[in-house]
């Protein structure tokens, strides 16, 4: 079974969209680390396992990859919902998913937490591991 894990809304400045989310919703948040990239975000959880993922680009030009200025040029005339991300309850579902879709189950780094703990990605890509 799948089930909703994140909804991430991208802005275009980190501190003022978390700003205008938390004022709207009232919900609490805490820092949720940087991805690889340029892309930082701020995570505001939902109940259960749910969370709003706030996200930005944040690095400076020179180290941004082709992710975050895709990501910059989407967000260059306002926020928008950038996706929304199921988790399965098995790899084995996230991998018929994959064959479905005619790619592959890999496994890709997630987000730098503050406390420096790197979070791993499994998901299923529709391309296979060698797209990018």
């Amino acid at each position: 079974m799948f089930h909703l894990d994140h909804l991430c809304p991208g802005v275009r400045e980190l501190g003022d969209g978390v700003r205008r989310v938390q004022e709207k919703t009232g919900l609490a948040h805490y820092d949720g680390g940087v991805l690889p990239g340029g892309l930082a975000n701020t995570i505001f959880p939902l109940g259960g396992d749910v969370y709003l993922e706030v996200e930005a680009v944040t690095a400076p030009a020179a180290e941004r990859d082709a992710g975050a200025a895709w990501f910059d040029r989407v967000v260059e005339d306002g926020d928008r919902w950038m996706f929304w991300s199921l988790r399965a309850d098995t790899l084995e579902e996230l991998a018929a998913v994959a064959q479905r879709l005619g790619g592959e189950v890999i496994r890709v780094p997630g987000r730098i937490q503050p406390d420096g703990t790197r979070r791993v990605i499994t998901t299923s890509h529709p391309f296979g591991a060698d797209a990018g």
